[in-house]
This record gives C-alpha cells, sequence and structure tokens, in this order.
C-alpha cells in the first residue's frame, strides 16, 4: 500500500503516555491538523513551491517498521518525515536521573533513520507552576534550557516548549511546536527528494546500458510523483507522470519492449472495465514483475495522470486529455493486434472508456462550483467524448446490418467489418471470444437494444453541445436521429427533424447543408397519409428548399447536390438515364412549383413571403408610360426567376406610394408565365396618379402564396418613378363657393370632372389632412348656377354621382364646421368610380385639394351721424395677392327705420381693386321714425358682386380652347392646352397689370416654345404637330381679338351682415369767431365753444359728459377753459327726436365756452379740434362686478372743414451798427500791418 499522508511519529517516558492527561494532549495535537502554508524552497528548483494544506498522520514510533524491511522504491512519505518525544519534568533530580536518559536512547533511535529529524517538546503545565515558590518556578523556568544544552547539536535547535493543560488549551501554545514540525518536515522531505533524484538521474542515466530495466525506472521514479502527491505537490507530481510517458516514448521509437509483455487487451474485462480505475488490476505488482502489457501501462499512466488532474480541479483538461488517449491508443491496436482482439473489442473498449470518463469527470465537476466559461469548456469536451462512444455504435450498427451504410453513418465503415466472407483459423478462433460489455452484446444482438442506446448516447452527447453552445455539432447529431427515423419507418418524427434544423444553417448560408435537410423532409411529408399531411409544414419546406437552391448557386456549390437531383427524379427510360444534372434538376424543381401551387391552395389564410431569393423583382421604369384612351399607365417591371424551371404565377403588383404614405399607386398584371431567368413585364394601373412616386413594395401572387418584396429604406438605393399627369381623367376639385354669407356657416364647393369617361358611378369621402375641421356631408346641395349633369346622392359618409357623361361637370356645396387654422384646408378626396366603357375595372381616386378660405378682399365700414342721417363709408381692399372687379355693391336691410341710398351715380362702371388700389362705397341712412325703447334692429347686409381678373382670363382661354379642339376633335387634350395657355400667362407678371389697363391679353411665344411644351407632353406624342398647331392658334386668337368676357362668366358675391349704426349720445361742435376781423399771427382772438348734445331715447335719464379741446401748439395757443364737463339732462330732450335734430340750434345748446386762441403761423388754419365723451359718475350702473358701461356717443364738428385766415403782421425794425472808419490823413506803416 502506497502512504499518501506525512507521517509524524510521537514517544513519550513511561509515566507521560499511561497519564490519563496524555490521550488529551494527542487529541488537542490533532486540532491543530492539518498543517497549512509550507513552503518548500527547494536547491535544484528556481521557484518557491507552498502547499497549502497537508495532511499529517501522528503514530507512535514502536509501529513504523524498520526501513530496512523493504528494498522495493516505493513512496518517500512511507518513513516518517519526524519524530516528536513529549517530556514534562518539574524537577531537576528526575531529569538526571531517568529523563535525560530517557531522552537520549530515543535520539539514538531515530538518529539512524535516514532524513529524519526528531524535536524534544518539553510540556509545561501552567497550574503546576502558580503552585511552586519563586525558586521552584526558577528551576522549571530554566529545564528547557537544559534541554537544548544537552540535545543541541552544532547550530540546529531540537527543543521546544509547549504550554498546556487539561483545563487550558490555548492555540498560542500550540505556536511554536507547529513552525519547528512545519521546519522539520519541509527538512526532512528535502532531503530525502534530493536522494531519490539523484538516484532517479543514475538510473535513467545507465539506460543505454545492459540490463537495464524500464520497468523498474518507472517504479523509482514513480516514488518521486507519489511523494510529491502525498505532499500535495500536484503539478510536481503530474510533470514526473509527463516525463514518464515521454520516457515511454522514446523507447517505443526505439523498439525496446522486452521489459513488457504482450500488447495486452486480451485479459477478461478489458474492453469494459473503467479507464480511469487504479484498482482494476495490481499495476505496481505487474511492474515490478516486468509483466505488464503496453495496454496496461498505458491506461495505468493515463489514470495517474487523470487523477492528479482530477485533484486539481482541472476537469477540462482531464476530458480533452483521456479523449485524445483513447482517439490514439486505439489507432495503435487497430494497427498493431487488430486481429488477435474479440470481435467489437475496439468498439466496445472506446465506447466504455468514453463513457466512464464522462462519468468520473461529471462526478468532479459535481464537487466544486464552475463558472459559465469553465461549464461551457468541461462540456463542450464531453461532448467529444459521448461523440467518440457514439461513433463506435455507427461502426457496430453499419457491420451488424442495424443501420444502412448511407450518410451520415457510411463515413464510419471499415473495410474490415465490410470484407468478412472469408475467414482465416485465427479469425474463426478470435470470433469465439466475445466482449464483457453487455449493454453492447444486446444491442449487437437485437436492434430495439441497439436503437436505445443509440438513441440515449445520441441525446446525451446533444445535450452536451447545448450546454457548451457547439450548436453546430447538436444539430448534426439531431440530423442523425433524424435519419434513424427515416431508416425505421417514422416520417413524421423525421420530417419534424429535419425541419427543425435548415434554421439554424440559414444565418450562416450554409444552404449546401439546408437544401437536402429540406428536401429530406418533404420526402418525409408525401410519406405520410393525406389525412396526416400539413400544408403550411410542407409549404414551408418547399420554400426552404427553393431559397437554398438559390444560396447553392451564389455560394458556387452547386455539384453538392448533383447527386441529390439525379436520385431525386426517378429514371424511366434509357435515354432519361443520359440526362445532364441541370435537366434532372429542372424536371424536379418544376414537380416541387407544380405541387407549391397545389398545396398552397389548401391553406386556409393568405401566406406572406417576404424577400424570398427565388423570385426578385426589379423597378425599370423611370418615366411610366401613359395609357391611350382611358385612364392610368404602365410601368416596365424586371422579374429574376432563380428557379431552373418557370412558374406560372397568379399575378405580378407593385405599390408605389406617394408624398403621402396613403396616397399609393398599384401597378398589376394577371396570369403570367415567369421563365426561368431575367423577363420583363409590363404592368397597369387603371387609376389616374401624377407625380414623383417611389418604389414601396411589390408582390407576386401564386395561389395563397405571395411573394413579398419590401423596398429598401436606403436613400442610394431607392427607386423613383414619375407617373404623367392625366388632363382628361375623372377627377374631384375644389374651391369656394360662388356665393359667400359671412353670417353662415362655411362651405366649400366640389367639382366632379367626368374628363374623357362618362362615368357610370363614382363613390368618394372627403376629409381634412390636418383634422381641424368636419364636413356635413348630410347638408350637401348642388350649386344652381347651371344646369347639373349626372345624378347625386348623399349617403351618411359617402358621395356618390352617377351617370355623369364625358367633359361635363356637376358641383355641389359642401358646408363643414371647426376652426381651419391658417389660410386654407388641406382637402383630401378618396374614394372610386367605374366608367361606362369598362365596368369591370374600379379605378380609385386619391387627390388632395388645397383651398383658400379666407376672403379675397378686406371690406371696412365707418358710421358718420349727422343729424338724423346715417352716412356709411365701405372701404374695398384686395387681400395684397387678388385682382378683383368689382360689379356692384348694395345694402339691404330693414325699411321701416331707415330709407337706405346710395351715394354713388348708377351709370358709373365696375371698378378694379388691385393691391395698391382700393374702392369705397357710401350709403345714405335715412331714419323714417324714433326707434322705441329697447327696440330689436335686425342687421343689415352689404352684397358685393365681383370678379378676380385671373377668373376673367381663364374664362377667355377656356372660351377658345373649347371651340379650337370641338374643330380639331382632340376635346381629350383641351385641359393640357388651357393649363399650358394659363401657365404661360401666370409666367409674365405683366399680363395681369396690362389686362388690368386694357383689357387685352397679349401672349408671346416662340415656335421653339412651344414645341418644348408638346414634347414634355407625355399623352401628346401621336398629337404632336396638332397639339402644336392648336397652341399657336389659341395665341392668335387671344392676341388678336378683344378678350371680351364671355356672358357665361361666373360671378362671385359676397354678404357680409353689419351692424345698424346707432349712438346714444350726438355731440355736435362748433367754434366762432367774430366775423369781419382781420386775424393776425401771434394776435389773440375771441372765440366761443358751443356744444350742442343730444340723448336718443334709450332709457337713460341724464349723463355726465366731458370735453377737451385739442390743439397743435405749433399752430394754435389755447387760452381759457380747455377741458371740462357738464351735464346733458332729459328734459333738453322733445318728444320727437326728428325734431329736436330740426329745430333751431340755440334752442339746443347744451354749453357755451369763452376761449381765446393766438394762431402761431399765418395761413389759412383749421380750427383746434373738440373731444366729447361720457364720464362715469356713482350712479352709472355697474354689472357683476365690471368696470361701468358708458352710454355711446359720437362727435362732429360742425365747422371742421372751414378755414380762418391769419394774416402776417407787417412790422419794421431799425439796427444800428457802430462801424470804424479809416481818416486819409493817416497812414499805415506796412511793417506794422
Amino acid at each position: 500500500m502506497v502512504h499518501s499522508r506525512v507521517t509524524i511519529t510521537y514517544t513519550a517516558p513511561r509515566v507521560l503516555a499511561s497519564h490519563e492527561s496524555f490521550p488529551l494532549l494527542l487529541t488537542a495535537f490533532r486540532q491543530h491538523l492539518p498543517l497549512h502554508n509550507l513552503h518548500w524552497k527547494s536547491a535544484a528548483r528556481a521557484t518557491l513551491r507552498t502547499v497549502q494544506e497537508l495532511q499529517i498522520e501522528l503514530v507512535p514510533l514502536e509501529e513504523v517498521k524498520d526501513e530496512q524491511a523493504s528494498q522495493v522504491p516505493v513512496s518517500l512519505l512511507e518513513r516518517p518525515l519526524g519524530n516528536l518525544f513529549f517530556v514534562q519534568c518539574d524537577d531537576n533530580d528526575t531529569y538526571k536521573a531517568t529523563v535525560r536518559k530517557q531522552i537520549r536512547d530515543w535520539v539514538s533511535i531515530v538518529s539512524q533513520r535516514r532524513n529524519q529529524d526528531y524535536l524534544v517538546v518539553l510540556v509545561v503545565r501552567p497550574e503546576a507552576r502558580q503552585q511552586g515558590n519563586k525558586l521552584f518556578q526558577g528551576m522549571k523556568s530554566t529545564m528547557l534550557d537544559r534541554l537544548k544544552s544537552d540535545f543541541t547539536t552544532g547550530k540546529k535547535d531540537h527543543c521546544t516548549q509547549l504550554n498546556w493543560s487539561m483545563s487550558q488549551n490555548e492555540p498560542a501554545g500550540w505556536a511554536d511546536v507547529i513552525t519547528r514540525l512545519k521546519e522539520q518536515i519541509i527538512a526532512s522531505f528535502d532531503a530525502s527528494v534530493t536522494l531519490r533524484e539523484e538516484e532517479v538521474r543514475r538510473n535513467e542515466a545507465q539506460r543505454h546500458v545492459p540490463g537495464w530495466n524500464f520497468c523498474n525506472f518507472v517504479v523509482l521514479k514513480e516514488s518521486l510523483a507519489l511523494s510529491y502527491e502525498g505532499m500535495n505537490l500536484l503539478e510536481d507530481a503530474l510533470v514526473v507522470y509527463d516525463e514518464l510517458e515521454t520516457s515511454f516514448y522514446q523507447v517505443l521509437r526505439e523498439m525496446n519492449l522486452s521489459w513488457f509483455g504482450k500488447l495486452g487487451g486480451q485479459d477478461p474485462g478489458d474492453d469494459s472495465l473503467p479507464l480511469l480505475s487504479l484498482s482494476k488490476k495490481p499495476y505496481r505488482d505487474l511492474m515490478l514483475n516486468n509483466t505488464i502489457t503496453v495496454f496496461d501501462f498505458r491506461c495505468y499512466l493515463l489514470a495517474r495522470q487523470c487523477s492528479l488532474l482530477g485533484q486539481m480541479l482541472k476537469v477540462t483538461r482531464l476530458a480533452r486529455k483521456a479523449q485524445g488517449f483513447i482517439s490514439g491508443f486505439a489507432l495503435t491496436l487497430e494497427e498493431q493486434s487488430k486481429d488477435t482482439f474479440p470481435e467489437y473489442f475496439l468498439e466496445s473498449w472506446q465506447f466504455s472508456s468514453a463513457l466512464s470518463v464522462v462519468d468520473q469527470c461529471q462526478t468532479w465537476a459535481r464537487s466544486v462550483t464552475l463558472d459559465t466559461a469553465a461549464t461551457i469548456s468541461l462540456n463542450g469536451a464531453l461532448a467529444e467524448l459521448i461523440e467518440l462512444a457514439r461513433n463506435q455504435l455507427d461502426r457496430i450498427g453499419l457491420h451488424t446490418g442495424h443501420l444502412p451504410p448511407i450518410d451520415p453513418y457510411l463515413a464510419l465503415s471499415k473495410d474490415a467489418h465490410n470484407d468478412s466472407s472469408v475467414r482465416s483459423g485465427e479469425e474463426e478462433e478470435r470470433g469465439k471470444r466475445t466482449i464483457s460489455n453487455v449493454e453492447l452484446l444486446a444491442a449487437i444482438k437485437k436492434r430495439e437494444s441497439f436503437d436505445q442506446v443509440y438513441v440515449n448516447t445520441t441525446k446525451r452527447a446533444i445535450e452536451c453541445c447545448v450546454i457548451s453552445k457547439r450548436k453546430r455539432s447538436a444539430l448534426r447529431l439531431h440530423f442523425s436521429l433524424a435519419v434513424l427515423d427515416v431508416v425505421r419507418g417514422r416520417p413524421a418524427a423525421a420530417a419534424s427533424a429535419y425541419r427543425s434544423l435548415p434554421p439554424h444553417y440559414s444565418h450562416s448560408l450554409w444552404a449546401s447543408l439546408e437544401a437536402p435537410l429540406l428536401s429530406r423532409s418533404i420526402a418525409c411529408i408525401d410519406q405520410l397519409p393525406e389525412g396526416e399531411q400539413n400544408p403550411s409544414e410542407w409549404v414551408a419546406d418547399a420554400l426552404g428548399l427553393m431559397k437554398a437552391l438559390v444560396g447553392v448557386g451564389k455560394l458556387g456549390a452547386g455539384k453538392v447536390l448533383e447527386g441529390f437531383w439525379a436520385n431525386e427524379v426517378p429514371v424511366e427510360a434509357e435515354e432519361e438515364a443520359e440526362e445532364d444534372i441541370p435537366q434532372k434538376k429542372e424536371k424536379y424543381f418544376a414537380k416541387l412549383v407544380k405541387k407549391l401551387r397545389e398545396v398552397g391552395g389548401k391553406l386556409h389564410e393568405e401566406l406572406r413571403i417576404t424577400h424570398h431569393p427565388a423570385l426578385a423583382l426589379v423597378l425599370e421604369s423611370k418615366n411610366a408610360p401613359p395609357a391611350e384612351g382611358q385612364d392610368g399607365c404602365h410601368v416596365d417591371v424586371l422579374i429574376v426567376n432563380a428557379l431552373p424551371c418557370e412558374i406560372l404565377v397568379d399575378a405580378i403588383e407593385v405599390v408605389l406610394s406617394g408624398v403621402n404614405e396613403s396616397n399609393k399607386a398599384i401597378f398589376r398584371l394577371d396570369a403570367a408565365v415567369l421563365p426561368s431567368g431575367r423577363t420583363t413585364f409590363r404592368l397597369f394601373s387603371p387609376s389616374p396618379h401624377s407625380g414623383l412616386y417611389i418604389l414601396d413594395s411589390s408582390s407576386i401572387m401564386l395561389s395563397h402564396l405571395t411573394f413579398y418584396q419590401a423596398a429598401s429604406s436606403s436613400l442610394d438605393k431607392v427607386r423613383t418613378v414619375k407617373l404623367p399627369a392625366d388632363h382628361a381623367c375623372t377627377t374631384v376639385l375644389a374651391s369656394p363657393p360662388r356665393i359667400m354669407h359671412l353670417d353662415q356657416s362655411p362651405r366649400l364647393m366640389l367639382t366632379v370632372v367626368a374628363g374623357r369617361n362618362t362615368v357610370k358611378r363614382a363613390a368618394f369621402t372627403i376629409s381634412d389632412l390636418s383634422r381641424n375641421v368636419s364636413f356635413r356631408i348630410a347638408s350637401i346641395e348642388t350649386e344652381g348656377t347651371k344646369e347639373a349633369q349626372g345624378h347625386l346622392e348623399v349617403s351618411a359618409e359617402e358621395i356618390q354621382v352617377t351617370d355623369l357623361p364625358s367633359f361635363q361637370e356637376l358641383e355641389f356645396i359642401v358646408p363643414y364646421y371647426g376652426a381651419d387654422r391658417g389660410a386654407g384646408i388641406s382637402l383630401l378626396i378618396e374614394g372610386t368610380y367605374v366608367t361606362k366603357d369598362q365596368p369591370e375595372v374600379v379605378r380609385t381616386l386619391h387627390v388632395t385639394r388645397p383651398v383658400r378660405v379666407t376672403l379675397p378682399m378686406a371690406v371696412n365700414v365707418q358710421d358718420f351721424f349727422r343729424g338724423s342721417n346715417t352716412f356709411s363709408k365701405f372701404n374695398v381692399a384686395s387681400d395684397g395677392q387678388q385682382y378683383l372687379r368689382l360689379l356692384g355693391a348694395k345694402l339691404e336691410g330693414t325699411t321701416d327705420l331707415y330709407k337706405i341710398k346710395m351715394c354713388r351715380n348708377s351709370a358709373s362702371g365696375p371698378t378694379v381693386v388691385s393691391p395698391t388700389r382700393q374702392a369705397s362705397f357710401v350709403f345714405k341712412l335715412e331714419a323714417k321714425r324714433t326707434p322705441a325703447v329697447n327696440e330689436s334692429r335686425e342687421p343689415l347686409r352689404v352684397v358685393i358682386n365681383y370678379r378676380s381678373l385671373w377668373d376673367e382670363m381663364f374664362c377667355i382661354v377656356s372660351r377658345h380652347v373649347k371651340h379650337l379642339v370641338h374643330d380639331l376633335g382632340i376635346q381629350e387634350h383641351g385641359e393640357w392646352l388651357r393649363e399650358r395657355i394659363m401657365s404661360r400667362l401666370e409666367r409674365e407678371n405683366e399680363q395681369i397689370g396690362r389686362y388690368c389697363l386694357t383689357g387685352q391679353l397679349h401672349i408671346r411665344a416662340s415656335a421653339e416654345e412651344w414645341s418644348e411644351e408638346v414634347a414634355s407632353y407625355e399623352r401628346g406624342s401621336t398629337l404632336k404637330s396638332q397639339l402644336l398647331e392648336a397652341l399657336r392658334q389659341i395665341a392668335e386668337l387671344i392676341t388678336a381679338g378683344a378678350s371680351a368676357v364671355p356672358e357665361d362668366s361666373r360671378i362671385r358675391i359676397l354678404s357680409i351682415p353689419v351692424d345698424v349704426p346707432v349712438t346714444q349720445i350726438l355731440n355736435r361742435v362748433h367754434i366762432d369767431i367774430p366775423k369781419h376781423v382781420n386775424v393776425y399771427a401771434g394776435q389773440p382772438v375771441q372765440a366761443t365753444l358751443r356744444i350742442y348734445s343730444t340723448i336718443i331715447p334709450e332709457g337713460s335719464l341724464s349723463q355726465k359728459m366731458g370735453f377737451d379741446v385739442l390743439a397743435d401748439f405749433s399752430t394754435w395757443l389755447v387760452s381759457g377753459q380747455k377741458r371740462g364737463e357738464f351735464d346733458v339732462d332729459v328734459g333738453t330732450v322733445l318728444s320727437s327726436w326728428v325734431a329736436v335734430l330740426n329745430t333751431v340750434e340755440q334752442d339746443n345748446i347744451t354749453v357755451s365756452i369763452p376761449l381765446t386762441l393766438v394762431p402761431m403761423r399765418h395761413g389759412a388754419l383749421f380750427f383746434p379740434q373738440v373731444s366729447v365723451y361720457p364720464i362715469s359718475t356713482e350712479d352709472t350702473p355697474t354689472f357683476n362686478g365690471r368696470p361701468p358701461e358708458l352710454p355711446t356717443s359720437d362727435t362732429y364738428q360742425a365747422n371742421a372743414a372751414d378755414t380762418i385766415l391769419v394774416l402776417n403782421r407787417v412790422a419794421r425794425t431799425t439796427y444800428m451798427l457802430n462801424l470804424p472808419t479809416a481818416h486819409p490823413e493817416q497812414t499805415t506803416d506796412p511793417a506794422a500791418a
């Protein structure tokens, strides 16, 4: 037996050993074991070794046998590495008499043992030391010194003291003992290792000397490894075994195997015993007797290495080493003695060994906690071991016939098993022996047992692969199980397994693996009864197979599946057998696509397949050609069919998206055949769309399958198409109504334009894109200005128009409510319509119409009160953009209170209002009677008739275009001609000004410019000459002829409600100055301010009024009462307001104030202005705490238009200047000057 622990002997005098406290002393000593942190620094090693934990075995010295009893090299730990002598002595005489001799005898015994140290431990009891006197205590304190003086040799101290008692066991008391013990063990071990290493080197140096024995060398060197292992120096022990393995390979290369018996592996149980078991055979005895085989030696060496790796918890390294050993040594066994082993021996040994290593590794792994990385690495190594075991089942299954010779089993078949027709006598003798693995014996004999073992082993490998994240390895194992299901006649399970594998390969673009798996799944589903087949699964597998085929072609791995196509297509004739692979592949996929249509029709719901590589659509058109004679246009698309066969599809559809996401243009082609390769198709959209569109998506319909392809979101890959504008299509226009009442709910006018079509039925809805307004569909009414064409029907949410003839229009008014929050409404019109010529085609209508809802003019009113008459002045101004022709205005209202008269000559013509020019209308309201108190007055209404100059120009152009296109027979292009002429007029800014002044239009355009216009017209490619001539004639007619506005030109009416002008207090102010008096600048002038106030009977009895004289200091200086207050009493009011206003002024004077005016300059000067206003008092009524409400007041200055002539005062002023004069007799000195 090999000792695995360090042995320490102990001895004590008979008195102490027989005392009852000695067993307790040993127990206390064992409580400090194992030892920790022993540091070993060997002279032969550069690094310091640290023993983290060391197990110690305490044994009496008498139980240790003499070291001369055995000559076989064993572990260095077979001999004690230390010796302890416990002594307890309190008396110096006793020590001299007996104790010292006993210690000397013990030292003489242990000193004879090589590489063993000793330590004398003096046990001192603290309680005994406290009972004696000081002299006695002093003697005992010197006992340790006596021991050291008697037993210390050289510089090495062999004595220490232990303070211990039965009642007091402190760890600190053992500190010195433990430290000295560690030093003793390390010193003894170092000396022993040094001697043993020297012995090993001498032995190895004699390797080429005759008589040298490799087995003895292994036993000798292994003693070092066993010693390291006992000292818990596992890395050093593993190094020794690695060196032994290297030595074995060196001997193997020299072909010197005379120390071994046979190759081995012939003993019972060699194929099934646990590989890492150290007790299954007496390996040490076999080596000592030179009878160990190579098989046993290799297994023993591996078991020792793996045992150390397991103790170091390096389980992953252990598993990988075992896997490499099993695979490599199996090849050695097969090459050297494959004919000497029982049948299936190699398979059984590899199977049993691999699984036994897995079990052992899992046992070691469960004893510790591994992190995620370590768990993944370990399970990866275990998966390789289990797969190695499973491969042996493949070989057994192929040989026994349990598995067919097909992939994935065929790769593991062996010629030795396949060629068994002729057997020699040795082979027959070998066949009589059998393997010892019971599980494999049952699997060989019975297929059901084989399947059970095979499936369990494979699932175990899959589990490890999943944990280690080896997805592809797990998929490969799943594939083998799926093949086994096929072989055993379980198509449903096989199909499910095959179907689950391709998604794992699709992301890695392993199309060459996807295709065979999916084809196998399809074949398995086809084997099921029709009632058990799932159409969805079949379709999914077929689509995946089509995708994989395209992937195989792109990767250049088409030859991978050549054998597959050949096997899948049955050969019915000899000439078909000579067909090449492409033809067979085409037939296979033609059959697949045909059945795809059949099975796809059984789906309960439509299935959308997104971006399938088998079918790709590319938009080729950048400008869509229009459809001749009908609404709509075409686009050209390129379809790439990557399959080797043609495909019959139900429809091809392309969706283009406009500026708004809801604006979609759908192009479609029904019932098309897609040949293999690239083919161009033309698709048609019957709905009128125009503008720049981008590709949104495309679809190819096959039965209930839709191959959908969304457009790329990358800006550099956006495909744009310009759809031509169709000026003759059916559409809906929106504009403000011709009659607008500002006191009614707002309205819009919609016009349904039939265009070239006779509309059989059209239905559409209207909405506001900004969602600010809502429309009252139920309150729609037709416009009555002209005879309506077609029929209008209105439902709760939809507007329907039926039987509208071509080139006719239907107008109707739509009320709405809500806040438009801006200058207009973005009207969205969506619907469908059907024409009489193509009733089977339903066209969609999606247009956005911006409608201007602001008034084209601004109307302001000013009221002037003059006695019983009121004058209302209405100022009309343009909105800053419009040119308007005002045809007339009238003021309508109640006739029993007022007599309304327009202050304008009825013979005057219309007035033009422009952004720089305004117009005004004045109406006189003469009161017929005095209104009663609190009498309600109905509002008045001003009605203005007008036309926009642009409307007049539009009507003039439309009249000429209508006659000309009728004569030329090109009515379909009339709208385009009118738009081109109007566009030309709009680009020339001076046209509106010229028309405003002269009423004439002049179109300046060269023949080249008209040619460019016609060339850009998509629908006029066949009528270019006629259109060019029409444009020229229209321009000449408009320029040459008088631009008279047609009689049917639509007049617009604006009706604005206005309140009846009313004032409660009317003030008339007059400033009087003396007549026939010259007034000079700077000369004061005496004046009188007279204020005449009248209260209109509205219930008030009196009112306090205030006045203020306002003068410009640069014109007048005013002296006197410039500001003041006065009362207006009801007593000043006569019974009739009309009579009051017609009486003499002095009878109604309210207040008269004298003033002094000083003109500051000469000239004709207006009088200063006077303001009169009501003032609130304590009696002024208030409501709910709000400020008092004052009566309305109006003031007019009777002589505001009079001027006073101020003369310049004539005056003379003499100024005397004292200037020096020069005398003739006086001379001037030039020098002085």
